[in-house]
């Protein structure tokens, strides 16, 4: 009988050592778990810091679009009235067509 006590005794205190061994696994994973846990809450911060700038630029993109948009309207107006290199010679060819005209009314 205390044969089979010292057997039981030395089995629990296997499973007693096992336990000790577990539980410290446990409070090791506990730990890295809780590490993991602060890192991720970081990252979020970031992330958060991060959609904020992008929202920011986001923002200042359509704004710089609508100036574009503004500003090719009018290159647009610009070019459809401003006076080409073509138009000024046929001005000048009638200007001096004119003169000509005038020269000879006033010679005859």
């Amino acid at each position: 009988m205390e044969k089979k006590l010292d057997l039981i005794l030395q089995k629990l205190d296997k499973i007693e050592i096992q336990l000790e061994s577990h539980s410290e696994i446990l409070n090791s994973h506990t730990k890295i778990l809780e590490h993991h846990s602060e890192i991720l809450a970081r990252h979020t911060e970031i992330l958060d810091s991060h959609g904020e700038t992008l929202h920011s630029h986001s923002e200042k993109l359509e704004q710089l679009e609508a100036k574009v948009e503004a500003n090719s309207k009018d290159l647009e107006l610009i070019i459809k009235t401003m006076v080409t290199q073509s138009d000024l010679h046929y001005y000048d060819q009638k200007i001096s067509e004119h003169d000509r005209e005038i020269m000879k009314i006033k010679l005859s």
